[in-house]
């Protein structure tokens, strides 16, 4: 793995703006050339993870192994589509949103609340994340 490389399409700013949080903390990530990985940053709020993105280059093949790899993770039924983000994109276990755009397969995922024990975002809000990051790819 390569140095941290933390993703300038989405910034704290926007995650305390969806989220309605106080963003305390932002990490980046190593990327990892292997997987395409080109960046990859976590947004904290207190104890919670309230967001975490990680980019990577490439089209289709990029996108169903990832779509294979979330499968694994999560199990088959937990994985829906998500058609307001464009074809092949999904969400999974109601925390997880991953879509293509371009050049890039972009993951957008959320924690659990260290209180509710719930998603800290809703899908909506991950889906506005996302339209953010659209727009500055």
């Amino acid at each position: 793995m390569s140095g941290a490389q933390g993703c300038t399409t989405l910034k704290a700013g926007d995650v305390a703006q969806v989220s309605g949080l106080k963003i305390d903390q932002k990490i980046d990530v190593a990327s990892d050339p292997g997987l395409h990985i080109a960046c990859s940053s976590l947004f904290g709020s207190g104890n919670d993870i309230v967001a975490t993105i990680t980019q990577q280059v490439g089209g289709a093949k990029t996108l169903q192994r990832v779509r294979t790899k979330t499968v694994g993770d999560v199990g088959a039924d937990r994985l829906k589509p998500d058609s307001r983000l464009g074809p092949g994109a999904f969400v999974a276990r109601n925390r997880i949103l991953v879509f293509p755009h371009g050049k890039w397969v972009v993951t957008l995922q959320t924690g659990y609340s260290s209180t509710t024990h719930l998603p800290v975002l809703s899908v909506s809000k991950l889906e506005r994340l996302a339209k953010i990051v659209s727009g500055r790819l």
